[in-house]
């Protein structure tokens, strides 16, 4: 679910293979974007990792932002950056010499050109500092109340320094580092990341201590010399054989004429048995609805196969094995694509066309309410923390937890609420289609007075940063959401409901949205229909300490097994 916030995500976007070209993009590349009156100075730092894989970081020091994660690529012979969070990229040709890159800056629907130079290399680490590096450090990140354990391997390969980092509570290990040496302070750049540690080499060689800086946060680091591997935990990701049958299948959505991948769980036997899509919630998700090493949807689709339900989950349009554009797409067209997985289903020999359901989670339990209300004969749906009103209430709502959970002075937090609030509410009187520019602009000038320029950059109202809120609010998917009531579909709904929500939920706080869903519920009058708030979970139905979005990673929980059994009792319930 879209949210607005400080808190440190240290989230992994793996690099992809690229080809031919690799070797002559790896070092810095730089330019000035213009946007409107506005002149960017961006900064591409290019690497290459030991298995041949590119990654990149992005520094634009007029938004004040830095070590912005970036996928560097080759696509037709053309050179492709892509910003996967600002749904943005570069595309450019390198001139001969391989001193420029020529193109243009893509993002919402416009285009800018854009010209690349070769930046200056990076310095190289002194041998003597190599030789006492090699070997592998660990140390752990103190992240809200939780902490994630980090490891560096530093190696010696063809007289040459090759660093990665593991994250083993994540589940990433191999990340290639960028490492550079200045004034006897090591810096390891994390372009896979978006993130870099700047420390000093302890005089015995057995520590490096410093800093970790992600999203324009810093937390201490200290790493220790250690001869022992660390173990991934992530205790309830299933292990193969699996006892039951495992496929890779294809689905076709005629309206959007794109084709949407994914894998179908069967138990054991003939059947028919019965059905359910697991739709994920907002951003570009995969099939297990991957998120800081933590896979959902594969945990919930292995839980449920073994209690004898056929499952089916698949890769958002644009994502992993599933064709279409991602970027463009709104909630509408998610839906179309959950259309397209039921039907997919009620064509299979193996599955009950009687007694398919949904499960959704955050934006996905938008989309099950929306697909109820216009198919017939789904015989349930599961709301894991749907929304149950429109996204502006929502960001108001999150936003206001959020950075009060991460301790944002509550001057800022209500001045943030002064800015989205009158905002927002002429972005309703305007409409989805309006051009929110201009409203925007005035919001902002507005919000300025009275706060300091370090005030303003804290809660991201700062001039440098006017470019971004303008480029997300032309956004369609946002747009979309922002304005989209889900009450009116719920109260379509007449299959039974079982809606979850998280006592500690800061995304879809379950104080604002269970009312709203549970009124909707009851007026549409299903008698098997279910509302229950879990005390102690998060947004991902963990158990959590604050519910801050920094815990997701370590807390080595995926699904609470409480919130597991429910959904199977409950399908089993309805269905029998």
């Amino acid at each position: 679910m879209y949210q607005s916030s400080l808190a440190l995500l240290f989230c992994l976007i793996l690099p992809v293979k690229a080809d031919g070209l690799q070797e002559q993009l790896v070092g810095s590349w730089q330019g000035v974007l213009s946007v409107g009156e506005a002149n960017l100075h961006l900064v591409f730092k290019v690497s290459l990792g030991t298995d041949g894989a590119l990654s990149g970081l992005l520094d634009s020091p007029d938004e004040g932002l830095s070590d912005l994660a970036f996928t560097p690529g080759i696509v037709d012979g053309k050179v492709k950056f892509h910003v996967v969070v600002s749904k943005g990229y570069f595309l450019g040709s390198l001139s001969a010499d391989g001193s420029k890159l020529t193109g243009a800056w893509f993002q919402t629907g416009s285009s800018f050109p854009l010209e690349l130079e070769r930046g200056p290399k990076t310095a190289i680490i002194p041998a003597e500092i190599v030789r006492r590096l090699i070997g592998e450090w660990q140390g752990s990140l103190k992240v809200g109340a939780g902490s994630l354990r980090v490891v560096f391997i530093f190696k010696s390969e063809q007289d040459a320094l090759t660093v990665t980092m593991d994250s083993p509570d994540q589940g990433a290990r191999g990340i290639p580092m960028l490492a550079s040496y200045q004034a006897s302070q090591i810096k390891l750049d994390v372009p896979a990341a978006g993130g870099s540690f700047l420390g000093v080499l302890s005089p015995d060689g057995q520590s490096l201590k410093g800093d970790w800086s992600q999203m324009g946060r810093s937390l201490p680091l200290e790493l220790q010399r250690s001869a022992q591997a660390v173990e991934d935990v992530r205790g309830q990701d299933p292990l193969k054989p699996y006892p039951y049958l495992e496929e890779e299948v294809s689905f076709q959505n005629d309206e959007a004429a794109l084709a949407l991948a994914g894998t179908l769980t069967l138990p054991p036997g003939s059947g028919p048995f019965p059905g359910v899509v697991l739709v994920s919630g907002s951003g570009p998700q995969n099939r297990n609805e991957e998120i800081l090493g933590h896979k959902p949807f594969l945990v919930l689709a292995d839980y449920l196969t073994r209690q004898g339900l056929a499952v089916l989950r698949y890769d958002d349009r644009g994502v992993g094995s599933s064709k279409g554009d991602f970027a463009t797409a709104t909630t509408v067209d998610f839906a179309n694509d959950t259309r397209s997985a039921v039907r997919y289903l009620k064509g299979r020999r193996e599955i009950d066309s009687q007694k398919i359901g949904i499960i959704g989670h955050s934006e996905g339990g938008l989309i099950g309410p929306m697909v109820a209300s216009q198919v017939d004969n789904l015989a349930f749906i599961v709301l894991m923390a749907g929304p149950g009103v429109d996204g502006r209430q929502i960001i108001l709502e999150q936003t206001e937890l959020i950075y009060r959970t991460a301790g944002i002075d509550e001057k800022l937090i209500s001045a943030n609420k002064s800015f989205l609030k009158p905002m927002f509410a002429k972005f309703g009187e305007a409409g989805s289609n309006a051009d929110f520019s201009d409203i925007i602009r005035e919001a902002l000038r507005e919000a300025r007075q009275g706060l300091s320029p370090e005030e303003q950059r804290i809660i991201g109202l700062n001039p440098e940063q006017e470019p971004a809120l303008l480029a997300t609010a032309a956004n369609p998917w946002y747009r979309y959401f922002l304005l989209y009531d889900p009450e009116p579909a719920l109260r379509k709904v007449h299959c039974p409901v079982l809606a979850l929500f998280g006592e500690k939920d800061l995304q879809v706080p379950p104080k604002q949205n269970q009312p709203p869903v549970s009124k909707a519920i009851e007026a549409a009058g299903n008698p098997k229909s279910r509302i229950e708030v879990f005390a102690g979970l998060n947004h991902l139905f963990q158990t959590a300490d604050t519910g801050a979005v920094s815990e997701y990673a370590s807390i080595k929980e995926t699904l609470a097994p409480q919130v597991l059994e429910l959904i199977g009792a409950w399908i089993h319930e309805v269905v029998k």
